[in-house]
Parts: C-alpha cells; sequence; structure tokens
C-alpha cells in the first residue's frame, strides 16, 4: 500500500465523519458544530490507518495514543461548551452571510464542513508518515513525546482555568490569571506544542516532511486564520483589554512586561 493510498484513506475516513456531523447539524440547525468534529475527525483518522495497515510497532502505537488522548479531551472539552450555549457561534453567521445565497446547504457542507476533512488530513500528515513508516523506538521520539506531553499540560490546564473562570459567572470580564497572567492565549501555545512534539516523532522516518507541513498548517490556522485573531477579535472588547494586551505575550509564556521592569 503506498503513501498516497494511506493519506487518501485518512481523507475518506475524515469525509465520512464530517458527513455525520453535517447531518447532525441540519438535526440541530447549529454549523457551529463542526468545532465538535475536529479533534474526532483527526482521531477517526487515526483509526482507519489502523484498520487499512494494522501495526502493532511501537512508535506507531506511542504517537497515535497522543493523537487520539489529544482529539477526544479537545472534542469533550468542545462539546461541553456547545451543549451550554443554545446560539450558533456568531464567528459562522458571519462567515455564512457574506456567502452568495443560491445553494446555501451545498456551500456550508464543502466550505466547512469538507474544508475542515482537508485541513484535519493535512494536519494528521505527521501521523500518517509515523504509521505509514513505522519507524524503531529512537531518542527523537522520546523527545516528541516529552514535548507532545509539555503542550498537553498546557492546554488542559488552560482549558480548566478558563472554564472555571466563566462558570464562576465572569463572562464579561478578562481571563488574567493562572497560565493566562502569562500568555493571552496558552491553551493555543499548548496546541501548538503538542503538534510540534509529533512532528519531532515523525523525524524518526524518511517522511519528516510530512510532519513539518502539519505542524506548520495547524500553527499557521492557530496564529493566523481560524484561532488566535477570532479569539482576540471576541476579546478587545472587554475591559482593562489593551492593558491586558500591552503587558501580555500573544502566545509563548513570559513574565509579564510589568514584573520585568
Amino acid at each position: 500500500m503506498s503513501l498516497l493510498t494511506i493519506i487518501f484513506i485518512g481523507l475518506a475516513a475524515g469525509l465520512v465523519l464530517q458527513t455525520i456531523g453535517y447531518l447532525w447539524s441540519r438535526h440541530k440547525n447549529r454549523v457551529d458544530v463542526v468545532d465538535v468534529f475536529w479533534g474526532l475527525t483527526i482521531t477517526v483518522i487515526v483509526f482507519a490507518l489502523q484498520v487499512a495497515q494494522p501495526t502493532l510497532n511501537p512508535t506507531v502505537i506511542i504517537a497515535e495514543s497522543l493523537v487520539v488522548i489529544w482529539g477526544l479531551r479537545l472534542s469533550h472539552h468542545i462539546y461541553r461548551r456547545f451543549i451550554k450555549s443554545s446560539s450558533v457561534d456568531k464567528r459562522y453567521l458571519e462567515l455564512i452571510s457574506r456567502w452568495p445565497k443560491g445553494h446555501l446547504q451545498i456551500q456550508i457542507f464543502t466550505k466547512i464542513f469538507g474544508l475542515q476533512a482537508a485541513l484535519a488530513t493535512i494536519v494528521a500528515l505527521p501521523i500518517i508518515a509515523i504509521h505509514y513508516y513505522q519507524p524503531t523506538l529512537q531518542p527523537i521520539v522520546m523527545l516528541g513525546t516529552v514535548v507532545w506531553l509539555i503542550g498537553f499540560i498546557f492546554e488542559s490546564v488552560a482549558d480548566t482555568q478558563l472554564k472555571n473562570f466563566l462558570i464562576s459567572g465572569k463572562h464579561g470580564e478578562l481571563m488574567t490569571s493562572g497560565l493566562w497572567r502569562y500568555s493571552r492565549h496558552p491553551n493555543y501555545f499548548g496546541e501548538i506544542v503538542m503538534w510540534w512534539g509529533i512532528m519531532l516523532i515523525s523525524f524518526a522516518t524518511p517522511g519528516w516532511w510530512l510532519g513539518i507541513i502539519g505542524a506548520s498548517l495547524i500553527t499557521y490556522l492557530i496564529c493566523f486564520v481560524s484561532g488566535i485573531p477570532l479569539a482576540e477579535k471576541s476579546t478587545s472588547q472587554k475591559a482593562g483589554w489593551l492593558e491586558y494586551k500591552r503587558q501580555t505575550s500573544i502566545l509563548i509564556p513570559l513574565p509579564k512586561r510589568s514584573d520585568r521592569l
């Protein structure tokens, strides 16, 4: 089985799950359910790889376990947030409002759900390379695992801190404590670090360049497309934003500028 075939199997699995997500969105009349399916799509791609090309290679099992843990935790976190809201995320309403009015459902399926399946497959390229080449355990594999663990802790702790902050009824206020004191987006920092950890593991294979593509895409999406820019747009209306922005690193956790004086 060729590498290209494995990639297309991953894409097909992602499209199947995104089709299910689209049908659910029609049932709920909530296009933003697509966010719940992001982590699940990459998780399903991993399972599809194992079905198509079963292996118990230790490096593959380690790397795929890390990705599955990431995907399930993230989807569960987003799902809990999704069910607590009765309205569609404004980001999607604004996006759809700019589209031509004809064949709207076809556009929603292709431009949101279909696109996410394609993006998920590209982001999953490092794990696809690891699965295909099945490298032996090497120091770079252990290093990548440690890097992934650091990212996982950052994202999990940051998400938990933000969830508890919102539960306390502070929806209109800025979250500036915990990890959020040192980074305006510690959860996104953790997300990027996790995928760079998977990329490092892929360096044990001849397909290391696929790892770079996948990690670069998720970094680009978070930093310049759907992650930080949209989050900053949402929080910029809150009191104290300009001072928080001035003093706090946008991504990499650093001491506040006032603490460095």
